[in-house]
């Protein structure tokens, strides 16, 4: 199967070249190059790309959230008594969740977050996993409670949403989260943690939001679509979501425990972007569609000023598929060869684009520090008032906290 998957990305890049080639207003330096004399092109090589991407390092600014929490975290303790409390779901033992488990108990502790873990076994019923939910829900030391997705096939992720409590859904996956964040108009609960943390990386690199053309490849539940509505809502001139679902014959086997056990090894613990719908069952033959909506995606992403990638596909975007210029966010978390990588071809890409986000070091630390922000501003508001803490503004100015909502009051009509 890899080896077919390899064979198709291969001829939809062959494909894309071609197109590049016959496009007037092509970006790209294979485009230049065929309108230009096609014997001086045969005859002299093309220059290496002299420019160099600037990269936002996702761990510094990690690290400076991280000290605005353990200060806020501290005042927390001081005045109500308790610190923060997180309670954890664990179900089965997939190896990379219970990397990614570890990386946040950690984390909670640098903070001054206390945290409790449950871990249920692989064969636990739906029913033992909503009965551990809503324990935690209910336990008054517990600021957000979240379940370390993915679970079990067998189990549905939509029922065990729902048996949240909404005002202790810190990863924003409850249906009245989502679609208040969703809505125009509306004050949102919690953010989900990836674009809440991609929002704030993009505020502290200096990178302008308000008027900008953007293009989301990837439209998952827990990044592709709340980005797309956080960047809208953030004053985007215009949004694109790429829906990952018309090419999902490439990501069949985007959950398989060969691909767990390679991402622990690679110390890879990001969440990797959930696949599609019914992907095990779409056939072999679906593969050229996927060909041929591949081939279609260049003359999209070059339109961004702001790309975001989070399909998890290894080194997808090429450098031919960027504007010039563009600010580049790569969500990606791949193993290839035992290397960490994104769904970005970093190297070629970083001769195009005017900023970009690394893999790994990127968006990955940013996602963990704001699990803990909602856990910290849940406490806050539970245990002294919003008012009583000095306000940590989660994204630089671009969302402002009132009461128990994220608001946008200057870009919303």
């Amino acid at each position: 199967m890899a080896v077919r998957l390899q064979q198709v990305l291969r001829r939809s890049l062959r494909l894309t070249s071609l197109q590049d080639k016959s496009s007037a207003c092509c970006l790209s330096s294979t485009s230049a190059a065929h309108q230009s004399s096609s014997n001086a092109a045969a005859a002299t090589p093309e220059p290496l790309p002299t420019h160099t991407a600037r990269f936002l390092d996702g761990r510094a600014a990690a690290a400076d959230w991280h000290a605005e929490l353990a200060r806020e975290s501290a005042h927390i303790l001081k005045v109500a008594g308790r610190r923060p409390g997180l309670g954890v779901v664990l179900v089965g033992d997939r190896p990379d969740s219970k990397l990614y488990v570890t990386r946040k108990r950690e984390a909670c502790e640098k903070v001054g977050i206390s945290e409790r873990l449950v871990q249920l076994p692989d064969d636990c019923s739906i029913g033992d996993v909503q009965r551990v939910v809503g324990e935690l829900c209910a336990d008054p030391g517990i600021d957000g409670v979240l379940v370390q997705l993915p679970l079990p096939p067998d189990i549905s992720e939509e029922r065990v949403m729902e048996s949240f409590d909404p005002s202790k859904d810190i990863d924003g996956f409850h249906p009245l989260n989502m679609g208040r964040m969703l809505m125009r108009g509306r004050s949102t609960g919690f953010v989900p943690a990836t674009a809440l943390g991609t929002l704030r990386l993009l505020a502290a690199g200096g990178v302008e939001l308000r008027g900008a053309s953007v293009v989301v490849v990837g439209d998952s539940n827990t990044v592709g679509t709340p980005l797309a509505a956080l960047m809208r809502d953030a004053g985007a001139a215009s949004v694109t979501v790429v829906h990952r679902t018309s090419y999902s014959a490439l990501f069949a086997d985007a959950l398989s425990p060969r691909l767990a056990a390679a991402r622990v090894a690679a110390a890879a613990c990001a969440p990797r972007v959930p696949p599609g719908p019914s992907q095990a069952a779409r056939a072999a033959d679906v593969r050229e569609e996927a060909l041929e909506h591949l081939a279609g995606l260049p003359g999209i992403t070059r339109t961004a000023d702001v790309l975001v990638v989070a399909v998890g596909y290894p080194r997808l975007v090429r450098a031919s598929w960027v504007k010039p210029g563009a600010a580049v966010v790569d969500v990606g978390i791949n193993v290839e060869g035992g290397r960490v990588v994104g769904d970005v071809d970093e190297a070629g890409v970083a001769g195009v684009a005017g900023v970009m986000t690394p893999v790994p070091g990127g968006v990955g630390p940013m996602t963990i520090a704001a699990t803990l922000h909602n856990v910290v501003a849940s406490a806050r508001d539970r245990l002294l008032g919003p008012r009583e803490v000095p306000q940590v503004e989660p994204l630089g100015g671009l969302l402002r906290r009132g009461d128990l909502h994220y608001a946008f009051p200057d870009s919303r009509t």
